[in-house]
């Protein structure tokens, strides 16, 4: 490690006297060095003001630059592992390496479908993954792409080769290696809604996409592995407004995450007829309360009791709660 490992308990002792744990920082490479130097930083805006006060750029060994771990390790080491910012490696760079190790492979920092390899015919040393693949940098091979963790390598075609695809099969549906609600479709040119961008499909909530069959399935019945999946029905292209002004989605579209199973009050509409049927995280709809029978035995309004958890008469929840009965009494 070098100075990397000596830089580092420097700035931990000098968190530890300010009051920090060395949970709240880390090592980010500066811009433009080729990893070389690096810099602490945080995701808190204080401790990263901080750390820029009294730590300033930090040099790895000779001979050594930051890997995407935040390690200063022998830069031989980062052909295939990258800084934390990616880069992609010039052909000066590719010759390189291929001409002390002719039989090398290693990642594009920029495109996760693409590698270079040393043995390849291309001049460039460039080769793409076939399609649904992605370049698994720790087994050297192509592997499908649920079963690649691509780290800080994009994992998404860019527009030019989604487009190129879509020219030669105008029919063709390709599944999104980072995200299991979206797809590319490429019979979708363009969006009325203006909502989503040529080529990009979304499955309805509470569905997701089937790599394999290229289907919209209900949840369960699909894995998504390493592709991130979308619980909350306005994070979805599909929720958001589209036009000048819309309604807020979370008032119709009440969030479950975090929230467990079963009924639950609706944040901001606690004690009113409405309330969230939440499930895995996952909102399954929103119900509303029919009207009860009183004490007396007439029917009235009902209210969604937050504290119960279960539809009650109006007249069983104090007026302080914005229903029609009585104060209950403290007890003690």
């Amino acid at each position: 490690m070098g100075l990397g490992k000596a830089s580092l308990a420097s700035a931990t002792v000098l968190l530890v006297l300010v009051g920090l744990s060395e949970a709240m920082f880390y090592r980010t490479p500066n811009d433009g060095d080729a990893c070389s130097t690096y810099r602490f930083t945080s995701d808190n805006p204080w401790v990263a003001s901080l750390l820029a006060k009294m730590m300033g750029p930090m040099p790895c060994a000779t001979g050594q630059v930051i890997n995407a771990e935040g390690e200063c390790v022998d830069r031989e080491e980062v052909v295939a592992d990258r800084c934390r910012d990616p880069f992609r490696f010039n052909q000066t760079v590719v010759n390189m390496v291929c001409f002390s190790k002719p039989t090398a492979k290693f990642a594009d920092p920029l495109n996760c479908s693409w590698y270079y390899d040393c043995a390849s015919s291309n001049n460039d040393k460039h080769v793409m993954c076939p399609t649904g693949m992605n370049y698994d940098d720790v087994n050297k091979t192509c592997r499908l792409s649920t079963q690649v963790r691509c780290g800080q390598r994009p994992v998404n075609y860019t527009r030019d080769e989604i487009s190129a695809m879509c020219t030669q099969e105008p029919r063709r549906m390709i599944a999104r290696t980072d995200n299991c609600n979206s797809y590319y479709d490429c019979a979708m040119t363009s969006d009325p809604s203006g909502r989503f961008l040529p080529f990009e499909g979304e499955c309805d909530y509470l569905q997701l996409l089937d790599p394999e069959t290229k289907e919209c399935k209900p949840y369960p019945q699909v894995a998504c592995d390493l592709r991130k999946e979308i619980k909350r029905r306005c994070d979805l292209k599909q929720s958001s407004c589209g036009r000048g002004h819309c309604r807020s989605c979370i008032v119709d579209h009440p969030d479950c995450t975090d929230q467990p199973n079963g009924h639950r009050p609706i944040p901001n509409q606690e004690f009113t007829p409405r309330y969230a049927h939440c499930l895995q995280g996952r909102t399954l709809e929103v119900g509303s309360c029919e009207p009860l029978a009183n004490a007396r035995g007439f029917q009235e309004q009902s209210l969604f009791d937050a504290r119960k958890l279960e539809c009650v008469p109006v007249s069983a929840v104090p007026r302080s709660l914005g229903g029609a009965g009585d104060e209950e009494e403290e007890e003690g």
